[in-house]
């Protein structure tokens, strides 16, 4: 089990500053307009808060972690905390200096935060002490460096080669290189002694290769056509039950971050619909919406209620995907046909709307690129009008057929700590029966004017995963209805700067995805017309964690059911 979650929580968030004050003296905190809390620490004091932070101040929830190189200052690792009971929301600012690149790992707190920091070491080159298992978690082991310092050099440079194979003391592979003066400084070898407990459940070991240790090694994929996209799993198997499972990822890395470093912020839109494919309208507001807080942008309200319908639609859209995809996965081929149907639809009004059926670069940072063009009112109206009535033909296909209760019922259950202590969010938090959505929680856009329910689960197995999802799709078609019929007149863009200068500042915004919360970073230097950093969150990268928690003691049949429940895609995990 996942370590305990706390109810303590604080009134205002100035209440929660002054408690901070009062633990820790000397830290920096501080409430800002924004309703965020910001936090700066010194490292070593960094464990002991963040234990604070979740069993004090009832901060039970970590939404991201993420690394930026400073230069001159070192590394700043940043934590961006939520209490899901009080609704608080909390960044932590934390340096290292640059020859000594180590902060406390905080996974014995947040399990969740585990592949968070595996991807800080393998990009950025942060060391976590007391990391379960921090090894590289995107590039393959033998990768050269750190690909986000900014003082990175290529691997494929000749100055740059691979030397010999070292074990560490656990016996598990890593590889050393040896590397020029004149090249980054790299070590590429995690740390012996990142080894501890926590909380976290231990997952295999395998970065070269595996050894059993009492079952047989069976390998799905990395192009099983059940994954949805190009993802491994290594399951060791007695029988037909698996004993422990784990996800391997990164065959689809290309390098989003390391891209938008050197493109204008209106530039890197187009990048962000290649994230989530399916859900390209979501990705672009994400990545906006913190732009725009960076910047101080406003938004018209008539472009934020487009954005609205268009995210909805777009909510759909994907569950539909979902719906079809997820029946075909369990050996029911009929209601795909049905989803690729009713989704096509959308399709069209997406191509009518932005010009693309996928990478659409419609959400531009303060608006949209055009007005709805006319005709597509009666579109949407069509599609919804007979929505509900398909849902209900959706549920006669699948949802009371005994197949498919005796292959999802009871079967997977996430309990509402483990999902909370993992980071689970959208319809994985809610199907647990976790009452958590972003647009009522902290609304954007305009949220809070629109009415519409939260669906959640009872027990947190596949069916309640899916059932979520299901009305969901019914909610999406009430607020796009509502969205259509009260669209303001005005403009659909707002007033942004002739040159993008970035302020010295950051931004993260948290949007409700299809697939749960994505949560984007944004940093400007001051200086020039380009983030100097941006970080994804992306909620499929955060549920994958959940396999060796929800595999153990299924048959290997259901780790299918398992991954289809969760609903990811690759392209975001990977980035």
């Amino acid at each position: 089990m996942a370590s305990s979650t706390s109810t303590v929580t604080v009134g205002t968030p100035q209440e929660v500053v002054e408690r901070v004050g009062s633990a820790f003296a000397g830290v920096e905190a501080e409430a800002l307009p924004s309703g965020w809390i910001r936090v700066r620490i010194d490292r070593e004091r960094l464990a002991d808060f963040a234990r604070f932070a979740r069993d004090e101040l009832g901060f039970d929830y970590l939404s991201n972690l993420s690394a930026v190189d400073r230069q001159a200052e070192g590394f700043e690792v940043v934590l961006h905390l939520v209490s899901i009971g009080a609704g608080h929301q909390m960044a932590v600012y934390t340096r290292c200096p640059r020859d000594d690149a180590r902060v406390p790992s905080v996974t014995p707190v947040w399990p969740t935060a585990n592949w968070h920091e595996r991807e800080a070491w393998d990009l950025m080159g942060v060391r976590f002490e007391g990391h379960p298992d921090l090894r590289r978690i995107l590039l393959k082991e033998s990768w050269v460096g750190h690909p986000l310092r900014k003082d990175y050099i290529d691997r494929r440079l000749p100055r740059q080669r691979q030397t010999r194979e070292s074990y560490r003391p656990d016996g598990v592979n890593t590889t050393t290189f040896d590397v020029s003066e004149s090249a980054a400084p790299a070590d590429g070898q995690a740390p012996a002694d990142g080894q501890s407990g926590g909380p976290v459940r231990r997952v295999l070991e395998v970065p070269d290769a595996y050894t059993p240790r009492s079952g047989v090694v069976v390998n799905m994929g990395p192009q099983h056509p059940s994954t949805h996209g190009v993802l491994r799993v290594l399951a060791e198997i007695d029988g037909e039950r698996i004993l422990q499972c784990e996800a391997d990822i990164g065959f689809l890395h290309r390098c989003f971050e390391k891209i938008a470093e050197g493109l204008p912020f209106p530039s890197v839109i187009p990048y962000t619909d290649r994230t989530d494919y399916l859900a390209g309208m979501t990705n672009e507001l994400a990545y906006c919406l913190a732009v725009e807080q960076l910047f101080g942008i406003e938004v018209p309200e008539r472009a934020s209620a487009i954005r609205v319908l268009m995210a909805e639609l777009q909510r759909i859209a994907s569950h539909l995907l979902w719906f079809g995809t997820f029946a075909l996965d369990l050996g029911a081929v009929t209601p795909f046909l049905y989803a690729w149907r009713e989704r096509e639809k959308l399709l069209d009004v997406f191509e009518t709307v932005s010009g693309a059926r996928m990478m659409y670069h419609y959400v531009r940072i303060g608006g949209v690129r055009n007005d709805l063009p006319a005709g597509v009112d009666r579109q949407v109206r069509t599609f919804l009008d007979g929505f509900d009535a398909n849902l209900d033909e959706f549920h006669a296909l699948l949802t009371a057929n005994p197949i498919f209760q005796a292959r999802t019922r009871n079967v997977a259950v996430l309990s509402r700590q483990d999902a909370i202590a993992y980071g689970a969010s959208g319809p994985t938090l809610r199907g647990s029966g976790v009452a958590y959505d972003l647009r009522k929680v902290h609304p954007y856009c305009g949220y809070e004017r629109y009415d519409f329910a939260v669906p959640v689960g009872e027990t947190g197995d596949i069916l309640d995963r899916y059932n979520v999802r299901m009305e969901e799709m019914r909610q999406s078609a009430r607020i796009a209805r509502q969205a259509l019929e009260g669209l303001p007149e005005g403009d659909f863009m707002g007033k942004v700067p002739r040159r993008w200068k970035a302020p010295a500042a950051d931004a993260y915004s948290r949007v409700e995805g299809p697939r749960g919360e994505v949560g984007v970073y944004v940093v400007g230097d001051g200086q020039n017309d380009r983030p100097w950093r941006v970080h994804w969150r992306a909620p499929s990268f955060v549920h994958l964690q959940l396999l060796p928690v929800l595999g153990p003691g299924l048959l290997v049949a259901d780790v299918v059911a398992v991954i289809g429940s969760i609903d990811i895609v690759l392209g975001e995990v990977d980035r």
